[in-house]
């Protein structure tokens, strides 16, 4: 559930611009893997066809999806899905009855099961996404359970970020990246197998994770619209590829995005938001209004302050 989004009805890629651009992205910039992502994908007319345009180009291909695709849809798209690295990351909030309610559709978890089925039969590795909002720890092992025995690669938790649809819709939760983190820990010892293991949604480096957070730098986002953006929680928009050369686009993310540290334990440490805010600038950002004193704004400040005026 990617509730940094205020997902609805919103564009979609040119199918041509699309092309182009995947192709500046592969053979000019050297890119190995794209992930394609919404709102839903499975719902782009043209993503079997830019799909099998990547496969010839032999670039990893991942998808981020609800699953909610008629069999037909999610035949054709599997069925395209030929690489050896390709992924599937398919958003599961818990069984059915929870799942249906956060989606608001009654077959909802049918249709994702379904879809997950089908793409292991297909040979396609399949990576599921829980969002933790109120789920009891008792609910998220049977979770581990059952998506291991669909023999699923990967389950992977995230933590409710109070943005786009999260805040719309008041959503509230009992977890934090505090309580997740031991969380995880207790569930690998559990259920971790050489064919399953459990993860979170974002994984640092722990040699890295006071540095850097790759927004901008590892990462870039390109919308419907074909704005850039330094990662999925910021809505800054860095330039437009169709307007400007992608490397162009690049080296002016770089450069804004150059020298900004993430929160730290010597910074942050002793703040309440710090469990949240640790290792990602967009959550600091985020974040940093609801303290009195903000340390890592205030060390920070010049150098986002560049990235500020881009979203101002």
């Amino acid at each position: 559930m990617h509730c940094y989004l205020d997902a609805a009805d919103g564009p979609m890629m040119d199918y041509r611009s699309a092309v182009s651009l995947v192709d500046e992205i592969v053979d000019v910039i050297g890119v190995q893997g794209i992930q394609l992502t919404g709102g839903e994908p499975l719902g782009y007319p043209y993503l079997v066809e830019l799909i099998e345009h990547l496969e010839q180009k032999y670039t990893q291909v991942s998808i981020a999806t609800s699953g909610y695709a008629s069999d037909a849809v999610a035949t054709r798209v599997l069925s395209a899905l030929s690489g050896p690295m390709d992924l599937v990351q398919v958003s599961i909030d818990g069984f059915e009855g929870y799942h249906n309610k956060i989606r608001g559709r009654k077959d909802a978890f049918t249709r994702a099961l379904a879809f997950i089925d089908l793409a292991i039969c297909k040979g396609v590795k399949v990576s599921v996404a829980t969002t933790l909002i109120s789920q009891t720890e008792a609910e998220i092992a049977s979770l581990c359970e059952s998506m291991r025995a669909r023999r699923v690669s990967v389950l992977r938790f995230g933590v409710l970020l109070q943005e786009g649809r999260a805040t719309s819709s008041h959503l509230g939760t009992s977890w934090s990246e505090g309580s997740m983190r031991p969380l995880i820990e207790r569930l690998k010892s559990k259920f971790d197998t050489d064919d399953f293991r459990i993860e979170a949604l974002e994984t640092h480096d722990l040699s890295t994770i006071d540095h850097a957070c790759g927004t901008g730098i590892k990462m870039m986002v390109i919308d419907p619209d074909f704005n850039a953006r330094p990662c999925p929680m910021l809505m800054c928009k860095l330039g437009n590829v169709i307007d400007e050369p992608l490397m162009a686009v690049v080296r002016k993310t770089n450069t804004l995005m150059k020298g900004v540290s993430t929160p730290c334990e010597a910074t942050c440490g002793q703040c309440s938001n710090f469990s949240a805010c640790r290792g990602y600038i967009a959550a600091a950002l985020t974040n940093r209004d609801s303290t009195s004193n903000c340390l890592w704004f205030e060390m920070q400040e010049k150098r986002i302050q560049r990235l500020l005026d881009v979203v101002a």
